[in-house]
């Protein structure tokens, strides 16, 4: 029988341990304890300005591959042909080398850090309808039109309740857990034997 291979006997005496230690932590802080509303309200209020929404953009591009034979004066030559956001649109469908120029170039929603950081500066540098300048990406050079724009909001607590008190509770049990813990090794110092020099 291989090393790492374990008989039903020390499987079943592993399950053991693993029950007992999860009715000990459990008796130590149960899981399924409530936290009163006027403590997560209050937790809430101090917090709240880490509980707001992101900043984001929506933005569509037109897109002329690096590999294009004078790709960067062909994409100035069609940006001096945009005037308006229809024309935009118009000569995205027409002229963009992207796959979303068939769906006008659309990119969708972002927030800062999940998009090429390139394309990211412009789009946060514009306001809606805006049309940027050319500009250059390891993919080529684009044209940029932000189409939308969300500001940061608070996010309301009824819509983050549940999730508060999750993590309330995780916080809490972890807190609870090393204090016992500390206190274990406080008791039983004498008894303990660490093997490991990391631990100690």
């Amino acid at each position: 029988m291989a090393n790492n291979e374990h008989t039903p006997s020390q499987i079943e005496e592993q399950i053991k341990q693993c029950i007992l230690i999860r009715k000990y932590m459990q008796q130590i802080y149960p899981s399924d304890r409530e936290i009163p509303e006027s403590e997560l309200l209050a937790f809430y209020e101090e917090q709240e300005e880490n509980f707001s929404s992101q900043e984001m953009v929506r933005a569509s591009h037109i897109l002329i591959r690096k590999e294009e034979e004078n790709a960067e004066e062909k994409a100035k030559k069609l940006r001096e042909k945009i005037n308006t956001p229809a024309d935009f649109k118009n000569f995205c469908v027409q002229y963009s080398q992207c796959p979303s120029g068939v769906y006008g170039g659309d990119l969708g929603w972002f927030p800062r850090g999940k998009m090429i950081k390139e394309i990211e500066d412009v789009a946060f540098s514009l306001q809606p309808n805006e049309i940027s300048e050319v500009f250059p990406t390891k993919y080529g050079y684009h044209i940029l039109m932000v189409t939308d724009r969300r500001e940061p909001h608070p996010i309301p607590f009824e819509d983050i309740r549940e999730s508060l008190e999750t993590s309330l509770n995780e916080f809490r049990k972890e807190f609870v857990l090393a204090r016992h813990i500390q206190e274990l090794r406080n008791t039983y110092k004498d008894q303990i034997e660490i093997l490991d020099e990391n631990y100690l």
